[in-house]
């Protein structure tokens, strides 16, 4: 036993009794492999726990869950090399006294990082958007995916991903908090009556109400919004919950152009005004 203490102790310790260069590297390798470890299982432990209050989870409760992830995840990787680095002889008690917003906001540029993260902590509290919603940040629209520290992930509808940081958030749009506008918009023939017209979209709106139950209030004819020598541009308005306007739009065209010609009404109509790359 003795005899094995003593090689131990020529194999780590240096002649001083200090660990050696050897036995530094291995306790630093040791060291990330824990906190590997910890962070691994703190992160699951908070995911598991999410998962166990069903499948109808809020969009906010998931983005509280990641924000906290991450924020577990910077500060364990930050005491992880902060001891990597005391082990190796640099003196970290500056580092750790200035961690705040001192000497490390100069040296890496943090005042950028802090002003990410207060911006994500404020759109935490404001319940401004949330993972899941169908947003339009800075002109670039999609679906949340992750509200992090410092960056929020949006997947676009052509399935990019974008990141945007926090701090550089200016506008946002939400389409999944309040109900939204059904808006068609058609030119039509002005050979026809407006009755005529309205009559096709009544029909129109009672099957879609009768068919889908999130429509608040079915879609109407408004009237005449342009008018031209040979033809008009017929309004059609309505209101729906989050995330089906698209849906009843392509429906309401569609089913225009049936029973017009069901009606042998010879229409050259067609989609003038609205989101046009989603219909």
């Amino acid at each position: 036993m003795l005899f094995s203490i003593q090689k131990f102790n020529e194999i780590f310790y240096n002649s001083a009794g200090q660990l050696n260069l050897l036995a530094k590297i291995l306790l630093s390798l040791l060291i990330i492999a824990l906190t590997q470890v910890v962070v691994s299982i703190l992160t699951t432990s908070f995911d598991k726990l999410l998962m166990k209050k069903g499948s109808s989870i809020e969009g906010r409760q998931i983005t509280v869950t990641k924000l906290l992830n991450n924020t577990i995840k910077y500060l364990i990787y930050f005491f992880c090399v902060v001891h990597v680095l005391d082990l190796f002889g640099v003196k970290t008690d500056k580092i750790l006294a200035t961690a705040g917003i001192g000497g490390v906001a100069i040296g890496f540029g943090a005042q950028f990082i802090i002003r990410d993260v207060i911006s994500g902590l404020a759109i935490i509290l404001e319940n401004q958007f949330k993972v899941t919603d169908h947003v339009i940040i800075n002109g670039i629209e999609g679906n949340v995916q992750e509200l992090g520290l410092r960056v929020t992930k949006i997947r676009g509808f052509d399935g990019a991903i974008h990141l945007i940081s926090n701090g550089q958030i200016n506008t946002v749009t939400n389409l999944s908090k309040e109900n939204q506008r059904i808006e068609v918009k058609m030119e039509v023939p002005i050979k026809y009556s407006l009755d005529q017209y309205a009559e096709i979209v009544n029909e129109i709106s009672n099957e879609l109400v009768d068919k889908y139950s999130d429509i608040v209030k079915k879609p109407e004819l408004i009237g005449v919004t342009k008018m031209d020598k040979n033809s008009m541009t017929i309004t059609i308005w309505g209101s729906c919950k989050p995330e089906s306007q698209y849906l009843y739009q392509r429906e309401i065209i569609k089913k225009f152009i049936e029973k017009a010609k069901s009606k042998s009404m010879d229409l050259n109509c067609y989609f003038v005004a609205g989101d046009e790359n989603e219909i």
